[in-house]
């Protein structure tokens, strides 16, 4: 009775190891991720998040139909692509001054090839507030502050740069060297 039970066994277990290995078939590759565009991108949202994936010919982010917006620079550096996501964000309100549009953000570092920059368009302005000039615009870049925390662990503050902006057909514009994974917000009047 010994015998059979062993034998019995032995069957059982080289049929399971034949399914097991003849059954799943061959295993199969991971799928490649598709080739970056060869042309520009230009990808509209829905006026809270857009994302896109750029190649080496750039393109440009657009937050909604009617902006704001960020322009990704030509790099030929970029061969493997890059995804970039765009999305609106809690308002900053400024010590002084007035925003223009709503606070919006891209979700990781940005910097743009060797002596280029990014160019960041706001949403329309259908009139410049009272205390707003086409002269007094600017760019509030939120970014990590130089000094590290007291206490060596954590992150640093966040501080405010600002970039002048120009204005021409209600739209402000600002060119900016670095994108930071933190708040962009268009705003005028603000006391110096």
């Amino acid at each position: 009775m010994r015998a059979r039970f062993s034998v019995f066994h032995s069957f059982v277990a080289v049929a399971l190891a034949l399914c097991a290995h003849g059954c799943g078939g061959a295993p199969r590759p991971d799928p490649q991720p598709a080739p970056p565009p060869s042309d520009p991108v230009i990808v509209t949202g829905n006026g809270e998040l857009v994302s896109a994936t750029f190649g080496p010919k750039g393109g440009r982010l657009n937050l909604a139909g009617d902006g704001p917006s960020v322009g990704i620079p030509v790099d030929a550096a970029r061969q493997g692509g890059i995804s970039i996501t765009m999305r609106k964000e809690a308002p900053f309100t400024p010590a002084s001054g007035t925003r223009l549009g709503d606070s919006f953000r891209v979700t990781l570092m940005l910097d743009p090839p060797s002596g280029g920059s990014f160019s960041v368009l706001s949403a329309p302005v259908v009139a410049l507030p009272p205390g707003c000039t086409e002269t007094n615009i600017e760019l509030g870049v939120e970014r990590p502050g130089a000094a590290a925390p007291v206490d060596g662990h954590g992150s640093s503050s966040l501080v405010w740069e600002y970039v002048p902006a120009s204005f021409a057909a209600s739209h402000a514009t600002s060119r900016v060297p670095r994108i930071w994974p933190y708040r962009l917000q268009f705003l005028c009047g603000r006391v110096r």
